[in-house]
């Protein structure tokens, strides 16, 4: 076969759809709000019109249903 040699070499490769189930989940959620009052120009050619504003995020999981994580942020991070 002139200009295709190795094309008789490849395989097809055939994966199975399955399920699998893990023991544990772990979920999260992070709330900000767009603060369309500050501009941020970290050079000359860019800006920023708004600035996304973290105010709290949320973590719980499924292995010990007697504790869920909440925090509050009450200060500028960055």
């Amino acid at each position: 076969m002139p200009g295709n040699a190795t094309s008789h070499n490849k395989k097809k490769i055939i994966s199975q759809p399955q399920t699998v189930v893990y023991p544990y989940a772990i979920v999260y959620d992070f709330e900000a709000y767009l603060d369309k009052t500050k501009r941020y120009k970290p050079t000359t050619d860019l800006t920023y019109e708004n600035t996304h504003v973290a105010i709290s995020v949320s973590v719980g999981d499924t292995m010990n249903s007697q504790r869920l994580i909440f925090v509050m942020l009450t200060r500028k991070l960055c």
